[in-house]
């Protein structure tokens, strides 16, 4: 069994993430397994995602490419301006919102201890003018490379941890 795998999915329609973003235009989901020896609460997980070299430098290069639209930068932050929106057991909802779209991702953690659990990362989006449209379509590509990025390296540190 590979743990590192993440997984396409589809959304669940009752996902609390879309109840703080109504009207939102765009979802995706996806998942990776949780091994049943590794016993790190939500919290851990979310402080394992962290930001790779990639990331912080496709930030740069957004921050560059969009600041002449107003656009709030994310790169210097470290990926922020995502800050948490509500906390839920089992489920944490982050979000930002800007001029072109508001987002939304939500990791939630399935399963009991002790078993496989899933860790599921969704993401919405509500489309705020024409411009959100073609930025959505631009970014999506990254948004997949970097939550897939981000769901690895959970798995890696616990294999890691494992191996100690």
């Amino acid at each position: 069994m590979d743990i590192s795998e993440t997984y396409a999915c589809k959304p669940e329609p009752g996902d609390r993430v879309f109840e703080t973003l109504p009207g939102f235009h765009y979802s995706d989901a996806f998942r990776i397994r949780i091994a049943a020896a590794d016993g790190r609460t939500l919290e851990q997980l979310m402080a394992a995602r962290g930001t790779g070299h990639l990331e912080k430098m496709l930030a740069r290069l957004r921050d560059r490419l969009t600041a002449p639209f107003g656009l709030k930068p994310i790169g210097k932050a470290g990926m922020a301006p995502f800050e948490t929106v509500e906390r839920h057991e089992g489920e944490v909802i982050f979000g930002v919102g800007d001029r072109h779209a508001d987002v939304r991702i939500a990791y939630a953690l399935s399963g009991a201890a002790g078993t496989e659990r899933t860790l599921r990362a969704t993401t919405a989006v509500r489309l705020n003018n024409a411009f959100g449209r073609v930025y959505l379509m631009v970014i999506l590509p990254f948004h997949f490379l970097i939550v897939r990025r981000q769901l690895k390296r959970i798995a890696l540190v616990a294999c890691i941890g494992q191996n100690e």
